[in-house]
């Protein structure tokens, strides 16, 4: 094998175990009592994902283990890298995630002081404290 030939395939060896950094993409919504937020991240399994808080920030680090048989060239390994402004309105103690199938759902519960509430209205008995 002549030198040209071997460093042609020790090139190609290494960039099998580069790491690509990929901001996954989201989908945000809100409902009355929560945010959500939809990310892909496909190859990721469960212990490859970390959801933490510092500060007013919400990180996503995932990893994704490369195929046996990558579809494409470049393989290695995926890592999936993303954070979210958390404003005063969410409920921190009360964030929920799950991973299915390689999508990531995180629920962030609002804070009760920001949830609408409905305000009950009574009927007066014609007395004014005017």
């Amino acid at each position: 094998m002549s030198a040209e030939t071997k460093n042609v395939n020790e090139c190609a060896a290494q960039d099998t175990r580069k790491v690509r950094q990929v901001r996954p993409a989201v989908d945000i919504y809100e409902t009355d009592d929560s945010f959500h937020i939809v990310a892909d991240i496909p190859g990721v399994e469960q212990p490859g994902v970390s959801l933490k808080i510092e500060g007013d920030q919400l990180h996503l680090d995932a990893a994704a283990k490369p195929s046996k048989a990558p579809v494409r060239r470049g393989g290695g390994e995926i890592r999936y890298t993303r954070s979210f402004r958390l404003g005063r309105q969410i409920d921190r103690d009360s964030i929920d995630a799950r991973l299915e199938q390689g999508v990531l759902r995180v629920k962030l519960a609002k804070a009760q002081e920001v949830q609408p509430r409905q305000i009950e209205v009574r009927v007066g008995n014609g007395q004014s404290n005017n």
